[in-house]
């Protein structure tokens, strides 16, 4: 068996990773591809929290039930009725929502050992007995129990470790409109770049100090990044025009040093979803991952978003655009590269195959009840299937819901984008 990092960097969008490798601008992704294989990941939805759910469980939100960031009428869901209207929801989702066991947790079954950095949403941290984890984005800033085990901490607190970004009474990493018309667009700049060297340093060291068979890491930044920088990345004269590239070659440079310093390892690279410019509005009943009550299902066919670009509607000289101007598309990207991978191009797989990938790179048996299956066709491995049951019940070390009692948030996914 050989050792995988599995890097996720939300939202990655890969036209743009097609256009910054053909011009050189990313050459340890370029070096990625040209030995590994790559291609457009198809998925079922746009929505960050299900999609990962989805991924660390192997089964779509029909079973695993996370479908947005919030909970609503006691369902951890974001749903619109009938008239397209966000209802009130008032409290985040964590892991207590989720009842299908995920992979972290069967590979220690299986004495795999497995290294989580910012996993979404797992939060309190999964309790591993082989490895360790860091929740992200979802901890509630009251809470001093996001890491596991405790002396992870030490590491943690030598790089100054942020879980996201935070302003005011808001949780972690959510950003919309109203936050950027009160925090200027370079100190939000600085902050998610400071987030993104200090996740990507708190990994490294870990894969030094506490070396897994598996290192999962995610790099949320790039999603809000693109929210927030979209329309200046068209304008030659906005200062903020190079900063969506600019967080892309902080990526490469993490591959660069995967593949420079850590010996037999596949790398998989790979995000839940693309990007595009965002629709102004946005129709709700067509938003994917959204549920209208009893009426539409979650979308099984993905839906590409039309790209509008709204850097067209400002002059050359409006560099200052405080809205959000990018938003969520299919497909998303994905490639990888290791002893046991073959070389390809251009291959469509579907999100939910990469899960059932990286468990066959690891030599661990594959739920039958996963809906997706192992890219067969570039690994030199034969995957074997069992079944399992995944229904689980957790034993959690506090109770999440206690902690976030006295902090309930008012405002919906419409509101919160991720």
């Amino acid at each position: 068996m050989n050792n995988v990092v599995a890097l996720g960097v939300d939202g990655m969008e890969p036209e743009l990773v097609e256009r910054w490798t053909d011009a050189g601008k990313l050459p340890n992704i370029a070096r990625l591809r040209q030995d590994g294989a790559y291609g457009t990941a198809r998925c079922r939805s746009l929505v960050s929290a299900q999609q990962w759910t989805t991924h660390f469980t192997g089964v779509d939100a029909d079973r695993h039930g996370i479908s947005g960031f919030r909970r609503a009428n006691g369902n951890a869901t974001d749903s619109i009725d009938s008239k397209g209207i966000t209802p009130q929801i008032n409290q985040l989702i964590n892991l207590s929502d989720i009842s299908i066991l995920t992979y972290p947790e069967l590979l220690n079954q299986a004495d795999i050992s497995t290294g989580l950095v910012n996993p979404m949403p797992l939060w309190p941290p999964l309790q591993l007995s082989k490895g360790y984890c860091v929740s992200g984005m979802l901890t509630p800033p009251e809470s001093d129990q996001w890491h596991y085990p405790e002396e992870i901490g030490t590491v943690l607190d030598e790089v100054g470790y942020r879980i996201d970004i935070k302003y005011s009474n808001r949780p972690y990493g959510f950003v919309d409109d109203d936050l950027l018309s009160e925090v200027d667009l370079e100190t939000l700049r600085k902050d998610m770049f400071d987030v993104l060297r200090r996740r990507i340093e708190t990994t490294k060291r870990l894969m030094n100090d506490r070396p897994t068979d598996l290192t999962y890491v995610l790099l949320k930044s790039i999603d809000v990044i693109q929210h927030v920088y979209w329309a200046h990345m068209e304008l030659e004269s906005s200062e903020f025009n190079s900063t969506i590239l600019d967080s892309y070659q902080i990526v490469d440079d993490f591959v660069g040093w995967i593949q420079d310093n850590v010996e037999n390892t596949t790398i998989l690279m790979f995000s839940d979803h693309g990007f595009g410019a965002k629709e102004s509005p946005p129709p709700a009943v067509e938003k994917i991952g959204l549920r209208a009550a009893n009426l539409l299902p979650v979308v099984p066919t993905p839906i590409k978003h039309v790209y509008k670009s709204l850097a067209s509607k400002n002059s050359a000289e409006d560099d200052n655009i405080e809205q959000l101007t990018g938003d969520h598309s299919n497909p998303a990207v994905w490639m990888l590269d290791g002893p046991k991978v073959e070389s390809a191009s251009d291959i469509t797989v579907g999100f939910e195959d990469l899960t059932p990938t990286i468990l066959a790179l690891l030599g661990a048996k594959i739920p039958q009840e996963y809906i997706g299956t192992p890219i067969s066709s570039v690994l030199s491995v034969e995957p074997q299937s069992q079944s399992v049951d995944l229904e689980t019940t957790r034993n959690l070390s506090i109770d999440p819901d206690e902690v976030v009692t006295d902090r309930l948030h008012n405002l919906g996914y419409a509101d919160f984008v991720e």
